[in-house]
């Protein structure tokens, strides 16, 4: 039987010519920008599209079977040999450049992106050599600039597209680049951080000038400090301690004087100054308890643990005093290295429980007056009786009293019972001389901090700090208040051997700590320097002030 020639169908010979049609359409692409003669890969990528009508014509047979395809991985050859990273699907393609990437060793003329989709280098793209010197200079260089998804921009190297119309495919117009600037430093993972912190050098302080600057004393207390500088939660406690009257204070103040008001000149101070001498002068017969009072005359025991002028010479042991210090308990005495100062004077008086031991070197270790209230007497924890602390020293204790100063009624009702506790120890320690500051001494020193202030201040009995200066200075000659007005070390801290903070410690809330701190500054002889660096004020002795103010009978 003869062999008759198979027929191709219609429908395949349109499809094989609308491939044709395109692939002519491409070629005339390529020979419009002028690169076909110059890719190497033009001729495979023709190939494969000649190949592929081939077999699209040659597959209309029925008995024929179709090639299987290869499973050999495509080559170099069949990338149009450009090498690059190989995709999931086999492909092979051109590896992208980088966004900061450029051909600046040899810049190509021109590049072209065919296939959008697959967003990489297609096979009709070329790679011309630079123009030469001559005509343009070193040549535009290629960088994959932003734009569309795709898109690869010719631009020149100062970020200008060259001239001659659009780049690529015509879609994406060239735009200016914008200077890189550089990446703010990120801080590294709390993982790749070093497991310990690195240590920073302390600054070292700055010396101090010979002459101080005033804005340098902005610390130094001021003495017309009122209650509207406290805060508000003192404020309350202030308001509520004069409606609660306690101890039933009656007192109008003095007739005739007014209260000073700011600093005061040298004239000032020194009638300040007689002022308290005459009031404390006028003490110096109530100054302790006798045992002569009601109702401790009735009382045996009474009559023979107080004793009403013993005070004076169990301080001064027959000699006269000039200089004497009183160290206050708060917290700024810490780091403050005044032990040695302290302890060259003649006589010191500290105040309740605060201890010297372990503190030597900020506070001394000489103690002469212990001035302690009845709250460390009353408390078993603090075992008044048998404690160290209260040795070999004149233990001077206090307690309030009603303003109207009966006695009968404080002793069955006194603010904490001090009493047993005092009595055990003048039996136990019958020459150490222990005294019991008299009521009306307290109340006398309220009304003269009630003449000096400008307002009212609380119904309730001076502080131990105010008290034992004021003592002090009726004993020596000059006083030397150490932390009492705040320095540069001024702290919450209330005292210095106990972790409690306050604000109250320093400005006051039971007692008028600010009213007391007020007339020690109008007092004080201290220059603002002693005050707020050295926290240490100098007061006047009364007695000898006395010898310099005139004659007056209190109004």
């Amino acid at each position: 039987m003869a062999c008759q020639r198979r027929r191709v169908p219609g429908w395949r010979l349109f499809l094989a010519a609308c491939f044709l049609s395109w692939l002519l359409a491409l070629a005339a692409v390529c020979l419009l920008l002028g690169d076909v003669n110059r890719d190497a890969s033009a001729p495979a990528a023709l190939s494969r599209s000649l190949g592929a009508v081939t077999r699209l014509l040659g597959s209309g047979g029925g008995n024929r079977r179709h090639p299987r395809p290869s499973r050999k991985p495509p080559s170099d050859a069949d990338d149009g040999g450009i090498g690059g990273r190989r995709r999931d699907d086999g492909f092979r393609g051109p590896a992208r450049p980088g966004p900061a990437e450029s051909f600046a060793g040899n810049p190509p003329r021109a590049l072209l992106l065919a296939n959008r989709e697959d967003g990489r280098l297609g096979a009709g793209a070329e790679l011309s050599p630079p123009p030469p010197a001559e005509a343009g200079g070193d040549g535009p260089a290629l960088r994959r600039a932003p734009g569309r998804s795709g898109v690869l921009k010719v631009v020149s190297r100062d970020g200008v597209a060259p001239a001659g119309g659009p780049v690529g495919n015509g879609r994406a117009r060239p735009r200016p680049q914008k200077p890189q600037q550089p990446r703010p430093q990120q801080p590294r993972p709390r993982h790749q951080q070093p497991r310990w912190p690195q240590r920073r050098p302390r600054p070292r302080p700055a010396a101090r000038p010979a002459a101080w600057p005033r804005a340098i004393h902005a610390g130094v207390w001021n003495e017309g400090t009122g209650s509207r500088q406290l805060a508000p939660r003192l404020q309350r406690a202030r308001e509520k301690y004069i409606e609660q009257n306690k101890h039933g204070v009656r007192y109008a103040g003095a007739v005739g004087r007014p209260p000073p008001a700011g600093p005061l000149s040298a004239a000032g101070r020194r009638d300040l100054l007689c002022l308290v001498a005459e009031r404390v002068a006028a003490l110096r017969s109530t100054l302790t308890l006798g045992g002569s009072e009601a109702p401790f005359s009735a009382m045996g025991a009474w009559r023979e643990a107080l004793d009403a002028g013993g005070l004076e010479r169990a301080v001064s042991g027959g000699r006269s005093l000039e200089r004497c210090a009183v160290v206050s308990s708060a917290g700024a005495m810490l780091g403050s290295g005044l032990g040695r100062e302290i302890d060259a004077h003649d006589a010191v008086l500290r105040f309740n429980a605060a201890p010297t031991e372990h503190f030597e070197n900020d506070v001394g270790t000489k103690t002469t007056i212990r001035l302690v209230n009845s709250q460390i007497l009353a408390r078993p924890q603090n075992n008044f009786s048998r404690s160290t602390l209260y040795r070999d020293v004149a233990l001077l204790v206090w307690d309030p009293a009603p303003y109207s100063l009966n006695l009968t009624q404080w002793f069955h009702d006194p603010d904490y019972n001090f009493f047993p506790a005092f009595l055990r120890r003048r039996q136990r320690h019958p020459t150490q001389p222990a005294f019991v500051l008299h009521p009306a001494y307290l109340w006398r020193i309220w009304e003269l901090l009630q003449d000096s202030a400008s307002e009212r201040i609380q119904p309730n009995p001076p502080s131990s700090g105010f008290l034992g200066v004021v003592l002090m200075m009726w004993l020596c000659d000059e006083v030397s208040v150490y932390e009492f007005l705040p320095s540069r070390r001024r702290t919450d801290l209330c005292h210095y051997h106990e972790d409690y903070t306050d604000r109250a410690c320093t400005e006051g809330a039971y007692h008028p700590l600010l009213y007391e701190k007020n007339l020690v500054k109008r007092l004080s002889t201290s220059s603002d320097h002693d005050l707020f660096w050295a926290g240490r004020a100098t007061l006047p002795g009364l007695r000898r002030a006395m010898e310099s103010c005139p004659p007056r009978t209190r109004q």
